[in-house]
């Protein structure tokens, strides 16, 4: 007998795979349960009467011409404030995935893989993209022609906001990418009077202190104080948002604010979706026992991509040579070597590898033969 199976649970060790029949595919806002006919909601949305209204709208929405409403949906927490437009789209998102899925089970071979999730371009245009979204810049066109085939069967209206950069600057430079990353990345934050922010994060909680710094404005003590924080809220709720740390007002995102201590600090809480920047992009540095952050070696290989780029750019040298350290220089020639390849292609000259045993992850130097 053939059947369909989903992979709950990665294989551990010497633990295969958890399997289950029971399919559930994740959206934006919802779960779709193909073999079911269920209307849940999270319980963590609003009270009793709230989860109702939201139970009888997904049941007019789900509901086809003839009545039926095939399949079963879990509304999700960030779901709570969603319009029946943004639920509509993830309802046909959801269903026609399932679609795709029948029709390769009923074609394909047993042990075919029919589904995987998103990569991360995909999750960007399903999950990131709003009206408010005035475009998405892509500057590699197999990208570019890839999206926009998932975004035309699957998010049309996302689809019309993709663009293709075809400029000669590199577009993380364009736009300062890379030093939005390394401010989002840092402890300190400057603010515009002279103030700064300092925010640390560990397993538990984040914490932001608000420091007046060299700003001497204000008359006296207390409106130095309160100039301070009217600007400091402005650039927290930017911080929170841009490193994913913590909730504010018109987050997606569910948020409790619990107030004021006693000792003047707000409390608030908000429900994790995915990694903060910095866990995305760093990883605990071996020199400092995890005291400190580096950054991953991929995040090194794609900073030296870029380097290697603009370096092409000025100079006509008959060779490009990386000196980085092992992690960095074994990354390039194995996950990352079609990049590699077709950056050597795109500005016709040969990049060459050498490995550093005393540099630290993040070091590397490129060297013109």
């Amino acid at each position: 007998q053939t059947l369909m199976v989903q992979v709950i649970k990665d294989p551990i060790g010497t633990k295969g795979a958890r399997l289950s029949t029971q399919i559930s595919i994740a959206g934006r806002m919802l779960v779709f349960l193909p073999q079911d006919t269920h209307i849940g909601i999270s319980q963590k949305i609003g009270s009793p009467e709230h989860r109702e209204q939201l139970r009888q709208r997904m049941q007019r929405l789900t509901a086809t011409a003839d009545g039926t409403s095939p399949g079963g949906f879990i509304l999700r927490t960030n779901a709570e404030e969603a319009s029946d437009e943004e639920l509509a789209d993830d309802i046909a998102y959801l269903r026609k995935a399932w679609a795709a899925i029948r029709k390769q089970g009923l074609a394909k071979p047993p042990g075919t893989l029919l589904h995987q999730d998103l990569n991360l371009a995909e999750r960007v245009l399903r999950d990131l993209t709003t009206e408010a979204t005035q475009a998405i810049r892509i500057d590699s066109k197999l990208q570019f022609d890839a999206l926009r085939q998932f975004g035309d069967a699957y998010t049309p209206s996302s689809a019309a906001k993709l663009t293709l950069y075809q400029g000669e600057r590199p577009i993380f430079d364009l736009f300062g990418i890379e030093e939005e990353i390394a401010r989002a990345l840092a402890r300190r934050v400057d603010l515009k009077s002279g103030g700064y922010l300092i925010i640390d994060q560990t397993e538990a909680l984040t914490t932001v202190d608000v420091n007046t710094g060299g700003f001497v404005g204000a008359r006296n003590f207390d409106d130095t104080i309160f100039k301070t924080n009217l600007e400091a809220a402005g650039a927290i709720a930017r911080q929170l948002r841009l490193r994913n740390l913590g909730g504010i007002s018109r987050d997606r995102t569910k948020v409790t604010v619990s107030g004021f201590t006693q000792l003047g600090l707000v409390e608030m809480t908000r429900k994790r979706t995915r990694e903060s920047l910095a866990h995305m992009l760093c990883q605990p540095c071996p020199t400092c026992e995890g005291r400190g952050q580096v950054k991953t070696a991929r995040s090194v290989c794609y900073d030296i991509l870029r380097e290697i780029l603009r370096e092409a750019r000025q100079f006509n040298p008959k060779e490009f040579r990386v000196i980085a350290s092992a992690a960095v220089v074994e990354m390039l020639l194995d996950e990352e070597s079609q990049h590699l390849a077709g950056l050597s292609d795109f500005i016709g000259k040969p990049i060459s590898m050498s490995t550093e045993p005393s540099f630290s992850p993040e070091h590397y130097d490129i060297v013109l033969l």
